[in-house]
């Protein structure tokens, strides 16, 4: 990966992913909302993060990629303004979004704009999954459908 990332959320999972992306020796700048979550992600990795949110990126042309690694009930939103400003290539956290109709909306949404959406799915050897691959689940068509 050679263009600039753009890590969306300071909390644990952001965390680990910040070590991935150092291991890799990717370029990357980190956002999220709260002060307190920016301090805490600070001292924990040593990387400073912007506040604010997302909302408040000025410059989404400067990012050819993005992880969002947020609570669920943002990854939805935060995926819509990175699709909608151009960014190309995004890793959702699972499940991507709430609902059926969430999931279907960013996948329109990414055909619209030439987005390609990967969803973070790593439990995916979970009983319970293999038990709806196995009955091949609507919900499971829908997952794979998305992706």
């Amino acid at each position: 990966m050679n263009g600039k990332l753009l890590l969306v959320g300071a909390g644990n999972m952001a965390q680990d992913y910040a070590h991935v992306l150092i291991d890799l020796n990717q370029n990357f700048d980190v956002v999220c909302r709260s002060e307190k979550s920016a301090s805490t992600f600070l001292d924990k990795m040593k990387i400073p993060c912007m506040t604010g949110g997302i909302e408040g990126i000025s410059d989404f042309g400067q990012y050819e990629m993005a992880i969002v690694a947020t609570p669920v009930t943002s990854i939805f939103g935060c995926a819509k303004i990175l699709i909608e400003n151009g960014v190309k290539n995004l890793l959702l956290e699972k499940p991507g979004g709430i609902n059926e109709k969430q999931i279907t909306d960013l996948n329109i949404l990414s055909l619209k704009n030439d987005s390609k959406i990967s969803i973070a799915y790593n439990r995916r050897f979970y009983q319970s999954v293999e038990e709806a691959k196995k009955n091949n689940s609507r919900r499971w068509r829908l997952f794979y459908s998305a992706i």
